[in-house]
Parts: structure tokens; C-alpha cells; sequence
């Protein structure tokens, strides 16, 4: 039997529309950053994928004006611990 093949996974977070119904229900810049359960969703994507076994390597693509550090802190941790 052959080992398992990992991946490389791109997880987008960008929005559509300025005014997207999610993110200003839940009071974040952008869709990805609305919590569920007390976690913004991106980072249940990321935690997923990165426990998941079969994943080398997480990309992560936002907007550049993401509020990253505000509106999703766990994301922006494992940004800067890589």
C-alpha cells in the first residue's frame, strides 16, 4: 500500500459584494470572519484542513485591508507562527 498523498490547500476568504448580509449580521468585515460557535469560520477551515493529515501546506488569500488581527486572532497567530 502507498503512502497517503498531502496536499497543498488554498483557502479563499474574500467577499463578493461590499455589503454581504453575513458579515454585517455578524458585525466583521468579511464573510469568512462571521463566527459559528464562537470561532470565525476561517478558522475552523484552516484548523480542519490542518488536521486533517493529508494537507503540507495552507495558503491563505484575503483582502488586503482584512482586519485579520481583530476580527480573526487564531488565524492571525498561526499566520505569524506559520
Amino acid at each position: 500500500m502507498s503512502a497517503a498523498r498531502a496536499w497543498h490547500a488554498l483557502v479563499l476568504g474574500g467577499s463578493r459584494k461590499p455589503h454581504d448580509p453575513v458579515a454585517a449580521a455578524a458585525g466583521v468585515s468579511i464573510k469568512a470572519f462571521a463566527r459559528v460557535g464562537g470561532t470565525p469560520m476561517i478558522e475552523r477551515v484552516v484548523a480542519a484542513l490542518a488536521d486533517s493529515g493529508r494537507i503540507d501546506g495552507i495558503t491563505v488569500c484575503l483582502p488586503g485591508a482584512a482586519p485579520v488581527d481583530a476580527e480573526a486572532p487564531g488565524l492571525a497567530a498561526a499566520l505569524r507562527d506559520g
